[in-house]
């Protein structure tokens, strides 16, 4: 299922949503459990990159979308909660088409090994990673914990990419221990946990 009209009220998209720590904003794409508005629950939450992937084929950056809300369903079949919070952030792409690679890095790229198809006279050099993990933790999180019913609490936060996407998930649950409890990695039709 790709088109967002079936998840009805429950689809949300923050538009421009500040983020301080890198001087910039983004959109920001939440889609609640399907119980949501029937219960009083609260939900675990998944924080996802590149959020323009995961649920609406007319904003995707590659041919398709993720199909993320049955991939988690897929990944919670038994699950002691009815659902799952998916918090999806846009990547940086329409800020130029290496942008993404700034914020997805930790580490400045080495400008001595040039790579295909990277044009050297544009600035791309990374090791944002470090700010991009602090918004989320500082100001996008506790927006998200302030706003939606969600376990705030390390035990139900996770975070999870594909691709550059997985490597600052890594990357932040590592810098984050105290608040990423799983981190789900993408790479290549693989997944790891």
């Amino acid at each position: 299922m790709n088109d967002i009209e079936n998840y009805g009220n429950r689809y949300h998209v923050l538009q421009s949503f500040p983020m301080p720590q890198l001087a910039s904003s983004r959109e920001i794409r939440i889609l609640l459990p399907a119980s949501y508005y029937e219960s009083d629950v609260s939900y675990p939450v998944l924080y996802m990159h590149d959020g323009q992937n995961l649920f609406d084929k007319s904003v995707s950056f590659g041919p398709h979308v993720w199909d993320i809300p049955e991939a988690v369903d897929a990944f919670f079949p038994n699950s002691q909660y009815d659902g799952v919070i998916i918090v999806g952030i846009d990547n940086a792409s329409s800020h130029g088409k290496f942008s993404r690679m700034d914020e997805y890095s930790p580490w400045p790229r080495n400008t001595s090994f040039p790579l295909p198809g990277w044009d050297p006279d544009v600035d791309y050099s990374g090791g944002k990673g470090a700010l991009y993990v602090d918004f989320i933790v500082n100001t996008l999180k506790n927006y998200i914990d302030s706003n939606f019913r969600t376990l705030p609490d390390r035990n139900n936060t996770a975070i999870a990419g594909s691709s550059m996407g997985a490597y600052i998930s890594l990357f932040a649950a590592i810098l984050r221990l105290d608040v990423f409890f799983k981190s789900w990695r993408f790479f290549a039709g693989t997944m790891v946990q």
